[in-house]
């Protein structure tokens, strides 16, 4: 694991203080099931770094996150620190969100006038 971009999220099953399930997290390990068969991969493995996936698959990864999820992935977030672990993409996956709905309260509670 990178030191410098701590992953967003612990894993549930290594450390029993984190929150409850998280259904972004398993939805990216079904699709990671399907897509990369045969590997076992924890939270934290950098599925690029051990030549699991190659470009191919990252295209199909962030088409998946963008259905799956309703989010749209900009040019500039194409970084793919927020993609190799399934904890990095999960914890993109919320940031978005979170920022889709910051945006929208913004919005919302806007009065010009």
């Amino acid at each position: 694991m990178d030191d410098r971009h701590p992953d967003p999220i612990r894993d549930p099953v290594t450390d029993p203080v984190s929150s409850p399930p998280d259904s972004v997290l398993e939805d990216l390990r079904s699709f990671l099931a399907s897509a990369l068969p045969g590997t076992a991969l924890g939270i934290h493995d950098d599925y690029f770094e051990q030549g699991n996936a190659n470009s191919l698959f990252a295209l199909e990864l962030v088409t998946f996150v963008e259905r799956e999820f309703s989010i749209a992935v900009e040019v500039e977030d194409l970084d793919l620190d927020n993609f190799r672990t399934l904890a990095r993409t999960a914890g993109f996956v919320h940031a978005k969100r979170a920022a889709r709905s910051a945006g929208r309260s913004q919005a919302g509670g806007s009065t010009d006038g």
